[in-house]
């Protein structure tokens, strides 16, 4: 199933607006490359474990 080109975001976030959704989508967007990149360079790394 094609999208054509749109997004659908779903949240439980009642208390902000639409516009204040998709910047926190976008800043999230951001967040990911440069964790990739630390990662990456061996500066820090995530750690998993079992609780």
């Amino acid at each position: 199933m094609s999208m054509m080109g749109k997004n659908a975001i779903f949240t439980n976030i009642m208390d902000i607006d639409s516009a204040g959704i998709i910047d926190l989508y976008k800043e999230r967007n951001m967040v990911k490359p440069c964790l990739r990149t630390i990662n990456s360079m061996g500066i820090a790394f995530p750690i998993y474990h079992r609780t």
